[in-house]
Order: structure tokens, then sequence, then C-alpha cells
């Protein structure tokens, strides 16, 4: 890894690592962001795995860890990996969907974990679980949007160059 993307590393755990215990809107986190972002900055793939994982993971053991916690990491780490493979003619119209898409795909799992746990099995209950995630998921696709662009845009205007999409 050169010099500097060890400092990009280290600033985009410090991002994540500070965004998640600090006083925040739910989701509303550079998570996916930090994830898609990764994966144009780093020739190895899944180091825009790693830093998502490890800034949540210590996050958790300050916060606390919860009965569904396995969910959540697997839905990120599936959520950011389909997202990234997202490649369109445009750069910022690839941005925008894999901003929307892996908080999409989130959404739709990890919920389906909370489902499984926290509600009655029935139609009413997945329903339910569904609507009530809104808000959520709501914030997460907001916060992604934004700091992918911040991301991407303060990487082609420190460094002066701009990001291929895909490795």
């Amino acid at each position: 890894m050169k010099n500097h993307n060890i400092l990009i590393a280290l600033v985009l755990f410090i991002l994540l690592f500070t965004s998640r215990l600090i006083p925040h809107l739910s989701n509303f986190t550079p998570l996916f962001a930090i994830g898609l972002f990764g994966y144009s900055v780093f020739k190895k793939n899944y180091y825009s795995l790693i830093i998502p994982l490890v800034g949540m993971l210590s996050t958790d053991f300050i916060i606390g860890f919860y009965s569904n916690v396995w969910a959540v990491y697997l839905s990120t780490i599936i959520s950011i990996a389909l997202s990234n493979l997202i490649n369109l003619p445009k750069k910022n119209f690839t941005i925008l969907m894999r901003s929307l898409t892996a908080p999409t795909i989130f959404f739709v799992l990890s919920n389906l974990s909370v489902f499984f746990i926290w509600y009655p099995n029935t139609i009413e209950g997945f329903i339910q679980c569904y609507v009530n995630a809104i808000p959520f998921y709501g914030y997460s696709v907001l916060s992604t949007v934004i700091y992918s662009f911040v991301l991407y845009n303060l990487y082609s205007f420190i460094f002066k160059q701009e990001l291929s999409l895909n490795n």
C-alpha cells in the first residue's frame, strides 16, 4: 500500500469510528460511502470491506453488540461488494447508483434478520418490520450519497486526479 493510501485508510477509519460514536441520526454514517470509495482507491479490493468492518467492530466494542450483529456485518459485506460491481458510462451516475444500491441491499437483507428475530413470523409482521425500518433506510441513503460525493470530490481536489471507478 502506498504511503498516501495508508493515510487515506487511516482517515477513513477515523471518520467512520468517530461518526458512529458521536450523536447522529440513526444510520447517518459514512459506512457504505467508505466501502464504495475504498474500492476505487485501493488496488486490493478487499480493503473496501476491511475498513468498514474494522470500523464497525471497533465501535461495537464500545457501543455494544446485539443479537443479530452477524447479519448486519454480513449484509454490509454483501451490500458493498455487489454495489461496487455497478459500472456505468458516467462517473457521477455510477457513484449515485452505487450510493443508492448499497443501502438498499443492506435494508432488504438486514431487516430480514430483524423480522425473524423480533417480529411475528406472519405477513403482517414482515410488512411491519420493513415499514418500521423506512426512516433508518432514508438516513442511510442520504448519508451514503452525501459522503460518497464528498469523498470522491475531495480526493480529486487534493490529489488532482480522478479516480477510476472500476479496479
